[in-house]
């Protein structure tokens, strides 16, 4: 695994009574790939029925993304859900 420059995101999901739901996506994007996170949330949104949200106080720049992202879903292994 190299290091990448890239964003680290945390998106959550608005229940319709306009609450956050416990849940939250951990995901990356590369930035070479001409992209953020605020668009791949788009990507998101387009198969899920509820609103996602994302706000930029939840997206964390770093140089190892690949390697952040993966040793955040370890530490949170035990609280993941299908």
């Amino acid at each position: 695994m190299s290091y990448q420059d890239g964003e680290i995101y945390f998106v959550r999901e608005e229940g319709r009574d306009g609450k956050l739901s416990p849940f939250v996506k951990i995901g990356l994007v590369h930035l070479v790939e001409n992209r953020d996170s605020f668009n791949r949330l788009a990507e998101h949104q387009t198969g899920n029925p509820r609103k996602l949200t994302l706000d930029k106080s939840h997206v964390v720049r770093t140089t190892a993304v690949d390697r952040v992202e993966a040793f955040l879903h370890r530490v949170y292994a035990s609280k993941r859900v299908s």
